[in-house]
């Protein structure tokens, strides 16, 4: 609350007001004596207003009242004009002419300007007026080269990644097929690559075997309880002839000389003479697959 303002000028005195309400009667007094009754006397005249008393502090607030009830809708206004354009391009309200266009008119057109052009000198030219500047700058000087900055300090290592989730199975791949023309195929796509493998070339011929050894027989000295037995001569097959008719058998020349076991007079050579018959036929036996692999590839 502000200061009391200066007390204003004494107003006119105001109509008297109503009489105030009986106040509380009084405590009573002690019964005086009874005196004589004396005559009225005449109402006296009214006696002057005092001065007016000096104003009172002001009071303190009093508590707010509750809020009064809503008061009734006021009635509804009347619409307002919506402005118009009249014929000769004026905002009207109502039928009256603001005087004021509801578009402005189109200003004059302004004069065209000069456009630069780039003079023998490089400078730029308004007109014939050479602006002094050019139209292109000229190349700066180079820098310094600054000075090396200091190695930066090593990141720390970074945390290990999650680990990826498992990637979606492949699809089936194709399985390859042999084709009409014995491709490869995958799918429908042609490889170019054979399935079979080309026949190789013809190998080179061998060489000439040396002349196997020819094995004499000797006769066997008997016991007295065994009949002599000779051993029968194996044919060796010649390796100086033809490898295509290694099959035939040809008789040793007369002029070779046969190579004699010796005898020992034990019978003991007998089972010699069938080792060594024996290793006859295993080689005729290789002769001939040799023939008939030959005879195959020619």
């Amino acid at each position: 609350q502000g200061a009391q303002g200066a007390q204003g000028a004494q107003g006119a005195q105001g109509a008297q007001g109503a009489q105030g309400a009986q106040g509380a009667q009084g405590a009573q007094g002690a019964q005086g004596t009874q005196g004589t009754q004396g005559t009225q006397g005449t109402q006296g005249t009214q006696g002057t207003q005092g001065t007016q008393g000096t104003q009172g502090t002001q009071g303190a607030d009093g508590v707010q009242g509750a809020q009064g009830a809503q008061g009734p809708q006021g009635t509804t206004g009347t619409n307002g004009v919506t402005p118009t354009i009249g014929s000769n391009g004026d905002w009207f309200i109502g039928t009256t002419d603001t005087g004021v266009k509801a578009v402005g008119t189109n200003g004059t057109n302004g004069t065209n300007g000069v456009t630069p052009t780039v003079g023998p000198n490089g400078d730029w030219f308004i007109g014939t007026t050479d602006t002094g500047i050019k139209a292109v700058g000229t190349n700066g000087t180079n820098g310094t080269n600054g000075t090396n900055g200091i190695n930066g300090t090593n990141g720390v290592n970074g945390t290990n990644g999650v680990n990826g989730v498992n990637g979606t199975n492949g699809t089936n791949g194709l399985t390859p097929t042999i084709g009409s023309n014995g491709d490869w195929f995958i799918g429908s796509a042609d490889t170019g690559v054979k399935a079979a493998g080309t026949n190789g070339t013809n190998g080179v011929n061998g060489k000439n075997g040396t002349n196997a050894m020819t094995v004499t027989p000797t006769a066997v000295t008997p016991k007295a309880t065994e009949t002599p037995k000779t051993a029968p001569l194996a044919t060796p097959a010649s390796t100086t002839a033809d490898p295509k008719a290694a099959g035939a058998a040809t008789p040793a020349s007369a002029g070779t000389s046969a190579k004699v076991l010796p005898s020992t007079g034990d019978s003991a050579n007998g089972e010699a003479m069938v080792l060594a018959g024996a290793a006859i036929l295993a080689g005729a036996a290789t002769l001939e697959v040799l023939r008939r692999r030959n005879k195959k590839e020619n």
